[in-house]
């Protein structure tokens, strides 16, 4: 699979427009702007060779069919998605595509006990267990590098799903998996992790107002990226629990996101917006008074925030979101 099989058109700019324009809107629960994903799955095929463009669609119709409580479909687009991928050297989004099948599964299961049909949960984790394994598989075959980071977090988030999964509630596990969010940080990630670990740590009765501060993150996060199904997610079970959450200003979560899908910090913003003026990292170095390897480590996590394979791709998506213009 190429990286970029195909000549830039103002076609091939719409679609990936409405890719993150699409993934924005199901996070902010704007779902009906975000059914332009499942036009995307049938009109788009031919850029589907593209790994940036095949993983970021494919992230975003699972995140809109878990929102939607479609997990059948969820599971078909675990599949179909991966056979997308199936010829690309590729770690970053088939990592994504794997988690969300292992969060899949945990939540069929979820409903399989809540119905007493044990079948249906059994199939959902065998199938949720194999999609862990293929993780874990893909993971052994690489190193430290930075450039695996989101890869790695989205590891530690399956395997926290997996508690989900085996009815086996763990705070622990979504601990870790909330700290390979916060540097570099993906605030909506860490929301949920945030938020799975309050509602693990409920199950065993731990101190409630522990959980309260844990579940108060979550709310601020979602609160800071105007993520409304999570932000009633988070304040539903804390309705059930009667828990009354801290103020949002004790909460760890920095207050300058805005709108921003993608986690980027401060910094990050002030460095995207010279990658879309065309600016080289010796230029930001210089704009910025920072070194020019600081900057290329800042470019380096932009990309890997936004999902994008360059600098160019980086740029592109975000004047199409809005993060920048």
């Amino acid at each position: 699979m190429r990286d970029h099989p195909y000549e830039w058109s103002e076609g091939v700019g719409a679609n990936w427009n409405s890719v993150f324009g699409s993934l924005v809107a199901v996070r902010t629960g704007r779902l009906a702007e975000a059914q332009a994903l499942l036009a995307l799955r049938r009109d788009a095929a031919a850029l589907l060779t593209d790994v940036a463009f095949a993983g970021n669609l494919a992230g975003a119709l699972l995140e809109l069919a878990l929102v939607e409580g479609r997990l059948t479909d969820a599971r078909a687009v675990v599949d179909e998605s991966l056979g997308w991928l199936a010829d690309a050297d590729d770690v970053r989004f088939r990592a994504r595509i794997l988690r969300h099948g292992v969060s899949t599964e945990a939540e069929l299961a979820a409903v399989a006990r809540a119905r007493r049909d044990p079948s249906a949960e059994d199939e959902a984790r065998d199938l949720g267990l194999a999609r862990l394994e293929a993780l874990r598989e893909l993971m052994a075959r690489t190193d430290g590098s930075p450039v695996f980071a989101e890869a790695r977090g989205n590891l530690a988030l399956a395997e926290a799903e997996a508690t989900r999964l085996l009815d086996r509630p763990d705070p622990g596990a979504w601990s870790a998996a909330a700290d390979g969010f916060r540097d570099p940080r993906r605030p909506y990630e860490l929301g949920w992790c945030r938020y799975r670990q309050a509602e693990a740590m409920l199950a065993l009765r731990l101190p409630r107002a522990e959980a309260a501060t844990v579940l108060a993150e979550a709310r601020a996060l979602a609160k800071e990226l105007g993520a409304l199904p999570l932000l009633e997610t988070v304040e539903a079970l804390a309705r059930m629990a009667r828990l009354e959450l801290p103020s949002d200003a004790s909460a760890d979560a920095e207050p300058d996101a805005g709108a921003d899908p993608f986690g980027l910090t401060s910094r990050e913003r002030e460095v995207l917006a010279l990658l879309v003026a065309g600016q080289t990292n010796r230029q930001i170095a210089d704009a910025l008074f920072i070194s020019e390897s600081t900057a290329s480590v800042h470019v380096s996590n932009i990309i890997g925030k936004m999902g994008v394979a360059n600098r160019v791709e980086a740029a592109a998506a975000a004047v199409r979101s809005g993060v920048a213009s």
